[in-house]
C-alpha cells in the first residue's frame, strides 16, 4: 500500500466506502467518511496496511517471519551501545539500505511509535487483538 500511486490509493478508498454502503443498505449518496467506515467496525485502508506491515515486524520480532525478512530489522540495541528508553522494543532503520518511503522504513518509523504495551505482547493472536483496538480509537 505504501508504494501505491495517489490515484490507486483514491480508487481503493471509493471502493471501501462503496462496500460500506452496500453492506449496510446505506443510499448511495450518503457521505461515508473514515467515522462512518470505523463506526461499522472496519479499518480505513492506511491503518488496515500499517496493520499488515505492523503485523509481519511482530513476527520477525517473535521468530516467525521469514529469513529474508529477519535480516533487514535491527533491534536498537544492537545498532549501538546506548541504553535508550526503547532500545529492547524498538527497531533501528537503516537509512542507506532502505530509504524513507520503502516498506522496511515506514514499517519501523510507525512500530517505534506504538506504545510500548503493545511492542512487548508475546503472541500474535493478542498482538492482532490490541493492535486493532489501538487503531480503531
Amino acid at each position: 500500500y505504501p508504494g501505491l500511486g495517489v490515484g490507486l490509493r483514491n480508487r481503493l478508498d471509493v471502493l471501501q466506502r462503496k462496500m460500506g454502503r452496500f453492506t449496510n443498505k446505506w443510499n448511495p449518496r450518503e457521505h461515508v467518511g473514515n467515522a462512518e467506515i470505523v463506526g461499522i467496525g472496519w479499518l480505513p485502508l492506511p491503518r488496515r496496511a500499517l496493520t499488515l506491515q505492523l503485523g509481519h515486524l511482530f513476527k520477525v520480532k517473535i521468530g516467525q517471519a521469514p529469513s529474508y525478512l529477519t535480516g533487514c530489522f535491527n533491534h536498537i540495541s544492537e545498532v549501538h551501545g546506548y541504553n535508550t528508553r526503547g532500545s529492547d522494543l524498538n527497531y533501528s532503520a537503516n537509512h542507506v539500505s532502505f530509504p524513507p518511503g520503502t516498506f522496511h522504513h515506514s514499517t519501523v518509523r510507525e512500530w517505534n511509535r506504538l506504545p510500548n504495551d503493545l511492542k512487548s505482547c508475546r503472541t500474535l493472536p493478542v498482538f492482532k487483538q490490541k493492535l486493532r483496538q489501538y487503531m480503531l480509537s
